[in-house]
């Protein structure tokens, strides 16, 4: 009885997001530009982008010392054209996505390469994000790393709790 009901679930998801996906395209159209803006806004909630905004995050989570402040500040602050270079690959690579037309002859190695492309830049990301991480964890005492981690951890369980909570009881 229940995998019946799953894919009927995946059925009516996977109906929901081409309609969903046809109208995004629909109003990409419309907007003349505004898909753009409202991602650069939406990025800009979630690169973090400002060292010092960051910084100051840290210091209030982690009673930072001034010493340690400036250290993690140089850090983020070398790291940012890095981290900024990736972002507008991603956004070109995603843009690039956008615009492929399914009726071009060479539509499959295209979207073969941006795939590729994609995956090459999420690996970049990740090792830049690995990289930054470890350097800031060394200027962290072992008391302020436990205070990370355990921050993470509970921020881990809060969005399992909502997965869980959602309401087809599944999760993902």
């Amino acid at each position: 009885m229940k995998r019946p009901t799953r894919v009927a679930s995946l059925a009516l998801t996977a109906a929901l997001f081409a309609v969903s996906a046809g109208a995004a395209v629909a109003d990409q159209a419309e907007d003349d530009g505004n898909f753009e803006r409202k991602h650069r806004m939406h990025r800009g909630m979630h690169q973090g982008g400002d060292p010092d905004r960051m910084v100051q995050h840290l210091t209030r989570e982690l009673e930072l010392g001034e010493t340690q402040q400036q250290e993690i500040e140089n850090i983020i602050t070398a790291a940012k054209p890095g981290m900024d270079a990736l972002h507008d690959r991603v956004e070109a690579n995603m843009k690039a996505m956008r615009e492929l037309d399914v009726g071009d002859s060479n539509y499959d190695a295209r979207l073969n390469e941006l795939a590729a492309e994609k995956g090459a830049i999420a690996s970049e990301q990740a090792l830049l994000h690995g990289r930054l991480k470890a350097e800031v964890n060394a200027v962290l005492t072992p008391e302020q790393r436990q205070e990370l981690a355990d921050k993470r951890d509970r921020i881990r369980e809060r969005f399992k709790q909502r997965e869980q909570e959602r309401p087809d009881g599944e999760g993902a």
